[in-house]
């Protein structure tokens, strides 16, 4: 059990909206199906790749990938 400096003092805030920028895995999905097979998804980094590949396979959709110049990568939707 973590003792709380008594002298330290955290407050809790309400409303403060989320940055745009998240990353989560909801929006990986929601992107993943509005794909249609043969479609793709140029990726900036291999994070974003790892992101996307997870969130297909959830989907149980097929991929297959390239990597780009620029460590950048595409992904295709197979099935």
């Amino acid at each position: 059990m973590t003792n709380i400096n008594k002298n330290s003092i955290h407050k809790i805030e309400r409303g403060i909206p989320l940055p745009s920028n998240r990353s989560g895995k909801t929006s990986w999905i929601q992107l993943a199906r509005n794909m249609q097979i043969e479609d793709s998804v140029l990726l900036e980094n291999k994070k974003e790749l790892y992101l996307m590949r997870s969130a297909m396979y959830t989907l149980r959709y097929s991929t297959t990938f390239k990597q780009l110049e620029n460590d950048k990568y595409r992904i295709w939707r197979t099935k």
